[in-house]
């Protein structure tokens, strides 16, 4: 990770247990510039917001989150708005960094769905998930992002956009996805064509069952309409499996949007399981 004199950097822990049939957070840590804001709903689950002061990170903020789900506790970790990266100044030699570290026990459950990440012109962004997941663990995770602020002019102005994904089931690393978008390559927005959103699904274990199966039925369906190229959102599912005695494989989705309406709208169906499984709906209130 890369720091500087200029932002903040701490590290945050959230602790879940799972106390008389109700998940809750024995441990809840946070320093400038975010908070965790927490509620239990009446399913049970620990509703974590995580709350960035001042609506967005500037460079040098470094963000270093370790997250436990301890056996029989469900966690639902989301934001309340888009997270935004501001611009790096020409005469700062520093990144915006962020990190999370995220262990599953056995018979846990983690709901990973943050608003999408909005960068900047300028921007300069790197961010790190350490995922580990037990055998009899469960795990719901989204990463996306979108273009910037097209609205203003700036489609993929960033400068650098670099996202590593690193994923342990049972010990064992199944999983090591990294992505690197930067314009020193050349022009990110011819690139992108007509794509706004990026987003990253992945699905795993009993408990996120019901959501595999409903992913599957609609993706299948799409794959049978014709060309692409007019569609708003595209999307593909592929399996992810090993040498250990799994219920299931690891379910990962991509898909790339024109809008994030459109992405949204596409999700909340995508997931539409999981919403009556936890009793809520992560979109509410953001569509």
């Amino acid at each position: 990770m890369i720091g500087s004199t200029l932002g903040f950097s701490h590290r945050d822990r959230l602790v879940v247990h799972l106390v008389r049939g109700r998940s809750t957070a024995l441990t809840a840590v946070a320093g400038y510039p975010s908070k965790w804001i927490t509620l239990t709903n009446r399913e049970g689950y620990l509703l974590a917001y995580l709350v960035t002061y001042g609506g967005g990170l500037v460079a040098g903020d470094v963000i270093l989150m370790d997250v436990v789900v301890k056996t029989g506790s469900c966690l639902a970790l989301t934001t309340q708005s888009s997270t935004k990266v501001y611009r790096k100044p020409h005469d700062l030699d520093a990144k915006t960094c962020q990190t999370l570290c995220l262990s599953i026990e056995d018979g846990g459950f983690a709901v990973v769905f943050p608003d999408s990440t909005v960068c900047f012109a300028k921007a300069v962004y790197s961010q790190l998930f350490d995922l580990d997941v037990s055998i009899g663990g469960s795990l719901v995770f989204v990463d996306w992002f979108t273009s910037g602020r097209s609205s203003r002019g700036e489609r993929w102005q960033f400068d650098l956009f670099e996202s590593e994904i690193k994923l342990k089931l049972g010990g064992i690393q199944l999983l090591h996805d990294r992505m690197v978008l930067e314009n020193s390559s050349g022009s990110l927005q011819s690139r992108m064509g007509r794509f706004n959103v990026i987003f990253m699904l992945l699905l795993v274990g009993p408990k996120a069952e019901g959501c595999v199966q409903h992913a599957q039925e609609k993706i299948q369906r799409e794959s049978i309409r014709p060309s692409t190229k007019t569609r708003d959102v595209v999307a593909s599912l592929s399996m992810i499996s090993a040498n250990l005695r799994l219920d299931q494989p690891i379910t990962l989705i991509r898909a790339s949007a024109t809008s994030t309406e459109a992405m949204k709208m596409y999700v909340k169906n995508l997931l539409q399981p999981l919403w009556h499984k936890i009793g809520y709906d992560l979109f509410r209130g953001k569509l």
